[in-house]
């Protein structure tokens, strides 16, 4: 081996350990494990094998939590792998937008919409359980002169408010 191809393997040498101090912006990763309590996870990079640990899972007001196998886009600010942060995901197990004292989560199971300590579901539950209640109140009029009320029909529309309409409500809407 002469001069030069001792060269030329020490620059690639060289090269590959320089790689391996430089952190990319962009991470493709796939998702190892979450703590979905703390918002972090672990991710090993697809290309380089290089483990992320303490990957944040949102900055704030939108947190997600992505499901363990998935592909993953990491941001990594510098050479700084401990500040790295969660760009997107192929797919998520639960979602988090927070706004002020507002928060919309969204799970396979269906959504959740809280503003301060009203939470929609409860809000449209209530309506309609007040509603049966005006049925019902409505049922026992009695007039001595034309016509009484229709108790038939007005059982229909309360039955058809308070329990179909209210069970396909709590499919979509959950309290937390």
């Amino acid at each position: 081996m002469g001069f030069d191809d001792e060269m030329a393997e020490f620059k690639t040498l060289q090269e590959q350990e320089q790689k391996k101090h430089l952190t990319p912006g962009c991470v493709w990763a796939t998702v190892k494990e979450v703590d979905w309590d703390n918002k972090t996870m672990t991710a090993v990079g697809i290309e380089d094998e290089l483990e992320y640990f303490n990957v944040q899972l949102g900055l704030g007001s939108w947190y997600r939590k992505p499901v363990v196998d998935s592909k993953v886009m990491l941001g990594v600010p510098g050479l700084q792998g401990e500040a790295s942060f969660l760009i997107e995901c192929e797919a998520f197990e639960e979602g988090i937008y927070v706004s002020g004292d507002s928060t919309f989560i969204i799970k396979e199971e269906g959504f959740v919409m809280q503003q301060q300590n009203e939470n929609l579901r409860k809000i449209i539950s209530d309506y309609h359980t007040e509603f049966g209640k005006l049925c019902d109140e409505i049922n026992k009029i009695v007039v001595s002169i034309g016509t009484t009320p229709n108790v038939a029909a007005i059982t229909l529309i309360k039955e058809k408010v308070t329990g179909n309409i209210d069970t396909r409500l709590k499919q979509v809407l959950k309290e937390n």
